[in-house]
């Protein structure tokens, strides 16, 4: 028997080798019948190379928006040089300084070597202090304490000559901190008048007439004026004023100091400032005023030495120079600003519309897909088109050739009819990449594709480049902002009444000329092919209801259009900015920490489209982005930072994150005050240096805070904590002066070269005497052995002090401070007045704090030594809460804050009701009463709502103020309520007593507190059923049968204005069974809430053997 071997496996022949059917050398061997057409033959053949997929390939949403990835607007940091402000000579006679000092830190301690000797050392100078003789006239001295400009004016003059004063003497005394001048007056007699009169000796009366500072909140349009020994005064006009703000055409990109010199020479006068305003205070200007064109002017803020020099100068100016004269380059704005307006922490928003238009022909484009196997082409078309795109065959020639599908060589085919929001090539490549990945395609590569088009003059550019490009936006933007209601100088329909007569539509060129158009149209970028605009919105109020509606408008049909071939439109990126002002230093203090941060920000929604979140698949994430952005002006030491992208509330969550990163690390020195003053300061402000300007210090000494700024803000908060153990460790270089006012004469004639020699050697430092440019110690050291030199010298001058003034009739002047009774020496942080007397820097601190606190009851600050009363000038105050020149000046705002706060409540206060409060929310307004027509309704000047000029409520049309005000007691309101609604359709719940309003419908009534109840009698019950049982037996019937829903012929017929007719017949009967039971919902008698919450009716639980439709 014949045994038949094994059977072979069929082998599977290659994709190609299914192809030669194709060639030349057909044999005909594989037609499958004899009498096919060469189509059908193809058709099978390629059937036959297709190979089988036994899965279904899950389907990409296609609504899915892709984020592009923007490119970093961040800037190179630089850092400019340090800008030089007018430093107070006053200065280093208000506080503790140190002169010449800097320090810097050892890898070990250096500890102080013989501490005993060194004591031993004052000690034995201190005994020599006795041998020291006193002249016998000088018990007849009469001393008085020194203020700073007093101070001041000494120093500075090299041989003071007083009038009327025989003799003087300037003594200091540490033991206090003040300095003294004892007089010894001619013939022995006193004048106290002659004295004071004294140009030397006069503290702050001879410049008190000037003493007036401007607070004001940032974008408040009014501020408190404070001058000497008076209380706070509303202003809001710049005449009352000595600021004058100008459009500067001439300086226009120089910087503040050229300026300020520059009108200087031009007005012949002297002026304290010149600034260059940013843009979001030119926005704020131009808000108020209402000229728009402000934002793109340079505008200056000129301060006059005072309100009545300023009008004197500019009007001798504008005598000489009439308004025709071309040396004028510059035009007065006439509205109110000052310095204290700007806070440069204050965020400020800005809202615009880029428009490129692209004017090159356009072909229908799409993405060619390559293949890596012919045989995955059938499984390739069903999967894209599963998708809703459409497969293309094109040959060389762009010739759509459907028959190239069934080529074994062609591996290629062109992909269009791409959703809309996809329509860069980048959208369309990761969208096809990702349908590829799930269906496990392979292909070659993927690329665009561009029909080649040999038409001349076929495109839509020949007719757009001649048109008005600028004219189109305008009149889409107006179209947008009438139907969106932001903006309708011409109220009515858009395009015609009903009446048939014009509608808004018609005066588009009259409106766009109207100075308050909200918006302003510039072009960008201009080319042959390539036109770029943008649409800038003059505030956010307006600016987002109109940018929302246009991003509406585009998702359905295209907009800006620049004719009407045109079915893609230009592309639109909205943007809002969110931005805030930042100095260079301080920009350049956090360079690592900006540039960190705008990578994170600019891959935010690249991330969530790339994970396929679900807030990318929303219409509007298509313009979803954000990214860090700046501005510098050339020559500004200012400039701008924010973010910027698309939509607001994820603009305002990014803020905060900026805000975050740049926000301080603030330093508590109450339990290290040694940080707030002398060489523990300039340990402080020398971190800038030790981490190479990457961290920015600011020691406030009012709040006992010092403010850690930068990228290496943690390292330098972690010196500031280790500063109290680290003292010998710290090596200070510093020029002790031994003259007045800090030490006497007579200390320096103690010391001498061994004594010295002897000191250096116990505190293991380096001491020099030097005697130029002044006398003065140079001392090399640590801290520590800083302090217990500066100690020492400290208590022998004051021991010194004692024994010049020991033969005195009168009483010494006190060593402790008023307030605490401790010494406030020179060793400690202190505080000189005008007025000469001292006081520890933190009782001056709670002082000041406590009285801003208690405004109410006067804004006058004194000297709290006994018998002085000296008052504390605004100048003064502003020199205590701000600091001196060295401090960070966008800090001001913030430090002068809770007094802003506290000079409004005054005026409010002591108004005699003129002035009220503005109750919008977040506005620091004042709303005050003027003369006028009341029909005539004022603006807050901060937040810009009107209000009554005579009651200062809000506007009240036909109504009296006294009727108003009785309208805003509750019970009067109420009772006027109930008499316009009528007594019959209000009435109180009988259970909770809350006022319940009877629009339409039946007698039943459902009370927010859960009770039902009868309107006609308040019958009630905890259900509906028991009243409308009791309606129908009582009352007969449950009223307002026409509100009800009524079956008529098999069907239910709904109440007046309800849209029922296209309810299916089953949805009807569930209303019908619904309506028996008495238990229908409540809108379904209302017209609006029913038509609004229809769908709500497929959510009711239908009764039993009742289905949903």
């Amino acid at each position: 028997m014949h045994r038949r071997g094994p059977r072979h496996r069929a082998r599977k022949l290659p994709d190609d080798a299914l192809g030669f059917e194709f060639s030349a050398f057909n044999d005909g061997w594989d037609m499958p019948l004899a009498d096919s057409s060469r189509e059908q033959r193809m058709q099978l053949a390629y059937q036959r190379r297709q190979h089988s997929r036994n899965y279904t390939p899950e389907l990409v949403p296609m609504d899915l928006r892709r984020a592009e990835l923007f490119e970093s607007e961040i800037q190179k940091a630089e850092l400019a040089e340090p800008v030089e402000f007018d430093i107070d000579p006053e200065q280093r006679f208000r506080q503790k300084t140190v002169c010449n000092a800097h320090v810097t830190e050892m890898k070990r301690s250096q500890n102080i070597k013989n501490i005993h000797l060194f004591h031993q050392e004052f000690e034995h100078m201190i005994r020599k202090i006795k041998r020291i003789k006193v002249p016998e006239w000088m018990k007849d001295w009469v001393g008085f304490p020194m203020g700073p400009k007093c101070l001041t004016r000494f120093m500075t003059t090299p041989s003071p000559n007083i009038p009327n004063i025989h003799r003087h003497e300037c003594l200091a005394y540490p033991a206090n901190s003040s300095a003294y001048i004892y007089v010894d007056l001619r013939n022995g007699s006193f004048v106290a008048e002659n004295l004071a009169k004294s140009e030397m000796i006069a503290g702050s009366s001879s410049s008190s007439k000037n003493d007036v500072i401007y607070l004001a909140s940032s974008t408040s349009g009014f501020a408190s004026k404070i001058a000497f020994d008076s209380e706070p005064e509303y202003v809001d006009s710049s005449a009352d004023s000595p600021f004058v703000l100008i459009a500067d055409e001439k300086c226009a990109g120089a910087s503040d100091g050229s300026a300020k010199i520059y009108y200087e020479y031009l007005l012949e006068c002297n002026l304290r400032g010149a600034r260059h305003l940013l843009d979001s205070e030119k926005r704020f200007i131009s808000n108020r005023t209402g000229q728009f064109d402000l934002i793109t002017k340079t505008l200056r803020l000129l301060e006059f030495e005072s309100q009545e020099e300023k009008v004197r100068v500019l009007a001798r100016f504008f005598d000489q120079h009439p308004e025709s004269d071309d040396e004028i380059y510059f035009s007065i704005i006439d509205v109110f600003y000052c310095e204290t307006m700007f806070d440069p922490w204050a965020p400020f928003e800005e809202v615009f519309i880029t428009i490129d238009y692209n004017l090159r022909t356009i072909k229908p484009g799409g993405v060619r897909v390559h293949l890596s196997m012919e045989s995955d082409k059938e499984f390739a078309i069903q999967t894209f088109q599963s998708h809703g795109l459409r497969i293309v065959w094109c040959d060389e020639n762009c010739e759509e050739n459907p028959e190239r599908r069934l080529n074994a060589e062609i591996k290629d085919f062109v992909l269009q009819n791409f959703p809309r929001h996809i329509r860069t090539f980048e959208a369309r490549n990761w969208l096809v990449e990702r349908i590829l990945r799930n269906s496990r395609i392979a292909v070659g590569g993927v690329e665009p594709y561009e029909e080649k088009s040999t038409r001349v003059g076929d495109d839509f550019s020949c007719d757009a480049r001649r048109r008005n490009l600028k004219n189109v936006i305008d009149y889409e933007v107006y179209k947008e902002a009438h139907l969106s209601r932001t903006y309708q100088p011409i109220p009515g329909p858009w395009d015609r009444t009903e009446d048939g007569s014009r509608g808004a539509r018609f005066f588009v060129a009259a409106v766009i000329e109207r100075p308050d158009v909200p918006w302003r149209t510039i072009r960008v970028q201009s080319s042959k092919y390539d036109k770029t605009f943008a649409v800038i919105f003059q505030d956010t109020e307006r600016g987002l209801p109109i940018t929302n509606r246009i991003i509406q408008t585009s998702f359905y049909e295209p907009i800006f259009r620049a004719d009407a071939s045109d079915r893609i439109g230009p592309e639109l990126t909205p943007v809002c900015r969110i931005s805030m002002v930042i100095s260079r230093a301080m920009r350049f203090a956090f360079d690592r920490k900006i540039i960190e941060l705008d990578k994170k920000l600019r891959f935010t929604f690249p991330n969530l489209s790339a994970n396929e979140d679900e807030l990318m698949r929303h219409e509007e994430s298509y313009y979803y982005s954000v990214r860090l952005h700046e501005r510098w002006e050339k020559g500004s030491e200012r400039g701008v930072i924010g973010v910027a992208g698309w939509n607001r509330r994820g603009m305002v969550h990014f803020f905060n994150r900026l805000q975050n990163v740049l926000s301080p690390l603030e330093f508590n020195a109450e339990s290290q005050p040694d940080l707030l003053f002398g060489v523990g300061e300039i340990f402080a402000k020398n971190l800038e240096k030790k981490y190479q300007n990457e961290v920015l210090i600011d020691v406030d000494k009012f709040r006992q805070i010092i403010s850690v700024f930068g990228s290496s803000a943690v390292n330098a908060y972690k010196d500031l904590e280790e500063y109290k153990n680290k003292k010998s460790e710290i090596l200070v270089h510093v020029d002790i002066p031994l003259e007045f006012p800090d030490f006497n004469m007579q200390t320096l004639e103690l010391l001498n070269n061994r004594i010295i020699a002897n000191i250096s050697k116990d505190l293991n430092a380096h001491l020099k005497i030097w005697f130029e440019p002044f006398p003065h110690i140079a001392f090399s050291g640590t801290v520590e052995a800083y302090e217990e030199l500066h100690r020492s010298l400290a208590n022998l001058t004051s021991q010194v002090f004692k024994l010049l003034t020991s033969r005195q009739t009168l009483p010494q002047p006190a060593s402790e401070c008023p307030a605490c009774f401790c010494e406030t020496d020179v060793t400690g942080d202190f505080y000189r007045l005008e007025c000469g007397h001292t006081m520890c820097r933190p009782c001056l601190n709670n002082m000041i704090r406590a009285r801003i606190s208690e405004s109410m009851r006067g804004f006058k600050f004194q000297c709290q030594v006994a018998n002085c009363g000296e008052i504390v000038g605004p100048t003064e105050l502003l020199n205590i809460i701000l600091g001196d020149s060295s401090r960070i000046r966008e800090l001001d705002s913030r430090k002068l804050q809770r007094l802003t706060e506290c000079a409004r409540e005054f005026l409010i206060y002591s108004s005699d009701a003129r002035m009220k409060a503005c109750d919008t929310t977040d506005c620091h307004g004042i709303r005050v009463k003027s003369p006028g027509d009341v029909l005539n309704p004022k603006k807050c000047l901060s937040c810009n709502r009107a209000y009554c000029r005579q009651c200062l409520s809000i506007t009240h049309p036909n109504v009296t103020c006294e009727d108003f005000a009785r309208l805003q007691i509750p019970d009067q309101s109420i009772a006027e309520y109930v008499r316009v609604k009528g007594y019959d359709k209000v009435k109180p719940c009988p259970k909770c007593q809350v006022l319940v309003e009877k629009k339409d419908g039946c007698n039943h009534i459902e009370c927010k507190c859960g009770v039902h109840f009868c309107w006609l009698c308040s019958f009630t019950d905890t259900a509906s059923g028991p009243v409308y049982g009791h309606l129908n037996s009582v009352h007969g019937g449950l009223g307002d049968d026409n509100a009800m829903w009524r079956l008529e012929n098999d069907r239910m017929v709904p109440p007046p204005g309800i849209d029922g007719d296209d309810l299916d017949l089953d949805m009807q009967r569930l209303i019908l069974a619904e309506h028996q039971n008495h238990g229908q919902p409540a809108f379904l008698f209302n017209a609006d809430e029913f038509n609004e919450n229809r769908e709500m009716l497929r959510f009711i639980d239908p009764p039993p053997g009742l289905g949903f439709p």
